[in-house]
């Protein structure tokens, strides 16, 4: 028998859970939200969860960021390196670059924590369908990864 007895019947799931979320905000101040932003993107684009912690991992030391996850953006990082390989697969199949051959026009991520998204201007939009249609690229030409970033931008393929 001992003496020496935790109380810990207050630890409920929901106290634990609460816990958690305020554990999770130490280490990124902007919250709970934006890293489940940021793991659904990574998800629904056919990532693992580890993609986010690795994406932004990589992207802290290649910038040399001080106070890690403190000073940056998760979702904005997702979103970024998500769009980089959609882009590389558009690319790869329809021998056009969405970020430097277009006629005028842009498509690039808008950074805003949980509300990041894409910011499409229409004409690169227009020219994006055009390409994707001229090229006969069908959606199960693409990768999980560029079918998600259309869906995103609100492209639908023929």
């Amino acid at each position: 028998m001992t003496k020496n007895k935790l109380d810990t019947d207050w630890i409920t799931d929901e106290v634990l859970d609460k816990r958690t979320d305020e554990a999770i905000a130490c280490f990124n101040p902007f919250g709970y939200l934006d890293m489940k932003e940021a793991t659904r993107a990574a998800l629904e684009a056919g990532k693992s969860e580890s993609y986010v912690a690795d994406e932004c991992d990589e992207y802290i030391e290649s910038c040399g960021i001080e106070g890690g996850l403190k000073n940056i953006d998760p979702v904005y990082i997702v979103y970024d390196s998500l769009f980089q390989e959609a882009r590389t697969n558009i690319e790869n199949l329809a021998d056009f670059d969405i970020c430097n051959d277009w006629d005028e026009g842009y498509i690039e991520v808008y950074g805003n924590y949980i509300d990041s998204r894409f910011s499409v201007d229409q004409t690169a939009f227009d020219q994006l369908q055009k390409v994707l249609k001229d090229k006969k690229i069908k959606w199960d030409d693409l990768e999980d990864v560029t079918k998600w970033f259309l869906v995103e931008i609100e492209l639908e393929l023929e």
